[in-house]
């Protein structure tokens, strides 16, 4: 029992969020919705003098080593069973990334044929796990299967929630040539971030004594927030205040050539956010000894308490904590650079690439779409993507309007939207704005 609730506070510690790519490419190419803006401020998606932008979600889920029903799924004739799961269907690492950004409300107005100006507020969080698969089976079955190893436990944190409040203009020069520039001016809510994890435990087949090497630093900023939201309006109000305070900016352009329509932009350029509010730093560097807890402590039930278990973890492999830390948080810079040629009034074909720099990894996608203008009310498109390093992507999106009132839906896999359970990677985006 010692080392399962053992394996359960290294979890606890080490589990968290990381932060990852959003390779958001269809929305790109949807021009007659005002969020293609949010990829190049300088698209300026209708002659309407206001428009008004209405809660929306956008959700993106991305599990690289495993579907729900490869974990799941039991085996044909046979119940599924844990020692299954965790014997066959477990991977070294386990990870599971998700970004959900909710813009609660924009506004557009045209203050001329040449210029518009626009504002919004949103919120991105991205609750995403990565678990060493050693850790899971550790958790689950116990340390019998390590006696005389070591098993490899880093299960790092890197993440967070925070508010966007962006100030834009799209400005036309010429017929053929337009500019837009945008400030986002980014605030904190939570926020947990790893610099440093490796976590080894090695287990005495004789003594059942654990030595533990580990160097982790976590930092964790406003963590009773994020526990504590509960409505939509919780997050509106932390959204402003405070000292975990940041700013990025988005510039574009576009330029049309008869049929031929370019355009680039920079998302998030210099984005980052300094955090130092209610801050809790967790740092240990060295080899460390655990001989288990007392059995008082595991069998009067009166004194089994979390807090004193972490509290005994933080002296088992020798945790300083500090308080007040400083961490500077950088935000990924999306490029966009795209073609769009319109075929006829009822057609246009398009090409992106895409690329994401300044996060864990450089991440790069491409998209070809289609959009048919079945009338001035209703729009279809389709694209071929290739995201998250996969190249199976079929996206749909449609564009409806009723009077001043556009519905729009779109996702970057079709396929994958409708079957969540059998795929690694989906994403969508729902909304509806008002034009008058």
């Amino acid at each position: 029992m010692n080392k399962y609730l053992l394996a359960s506070l290294f979890i606890v510690l080490n589990g968290g969020f990381i932060l990852t790519a959003q390779q958001e490419l269809s929305l790109h190419f949807v021009r007659n919705i005002w969020q293609s803006n949010l990829t190049n401020p300088a698209l300026s998606p209708s002659e309407k003098k206001f428009q008004i932008t209405l809660p929306s979600i956008y959700f993106n889920v991305n599990s690289p080593d495993f579907t729900i029903n490869e974990l799941l799924k039991p085996t044909s004739g046979r119940t599924l069973s844990l020692k299954d799961v965790v014997d066959n269907r477990l991977k070294e690492r386990n990870r599971l990334d998700a970004d959900v950004q909710i813009q609660t409300l924009g506004l557009a107005y045209n203050i001329n044929e040449n210029l518009q100006i626009n504002a919004y507020h949103g919120v991105n969080g991205r609750p995403n796990i990565d678990l060493a698969g050693d850790a899971i089976r550790l958790l689950l079955q116990g340390n019998n299967q390590f006696l005389g190893k070591t098993a490899i436990l880093d299960s790092y944190a890197n993440g967070s929630t925070y508010s966007v409040i962006g100030v834009g203009s799209t400005y036309k020069i010429s017929d053929n040539f337009t500019i837009g520039g945008r400030v986002k001016l980014l605030q904190g809510i939570a926020g947990i971030f790893t610099t440093n994890n490796n976590l080894t435990a090695t287990f005495d087949p004789s003594t059942f004594q654990i030595d533990i090497v580990n160097n982790i630093d976590v930092k964790t900023y406003n963590a009773d927030k994020l526990l504590n939201l509960r409505t939509g309006s919780d997050l509106i109000k932390n959204s402003f205040g405070g000292a975990n305070k940041g700013m990025s900016f988005d510039i574009g352009a576009t330029m049309t050539l008869g049929k031929v329509t370019f355009a680039a932009s920079a998302v998030d350029l210099g984005g980052s956010i300094k955090w130092k509010n209610e801050g809790k730093g967790y740092a240990t560097n060295g080899t460390f000894k655990f001989s288990g807890f007392t059995s008082d402590d595991l069998f009067n039930i009166d004194k089994i308490k979390f807090d004193k278990l972490v509290d005994s973890l933080k002296q088992v492999v020798g945790f300083k904590e500090t308080t007040d830390p400083e961490y500077t948080q950088k935000i990924p810079t999306k490029l966009y650079l795209s073609t769009l040629y319109k075929f006829s009034d009822k057609v246009d074909f398009g090409l992106l690439l895409y690329t994401e720099t300044g996060g864990e990894k450089t991440n790069i996608g491409t998209a070809f779409n289609t959009t048919f203008h079945i009338t001035d009310n209703v729009q279809v498109g389709g694209t071929w993507a290739y995201r998250n390093s996969s190249a199976a992507n079929i996206g749909l999106n449609v564009v409806a309007a009723i009077g001043p009132v556009q519905v729009y839906a779109i996702t970057d896999n079709i396929i994958n939207a409708i079957r969540p359970y059998d795929t690694k990677t989906s994403n969508g985006r729902l909304g509806v704005n008002v034009s008058f």
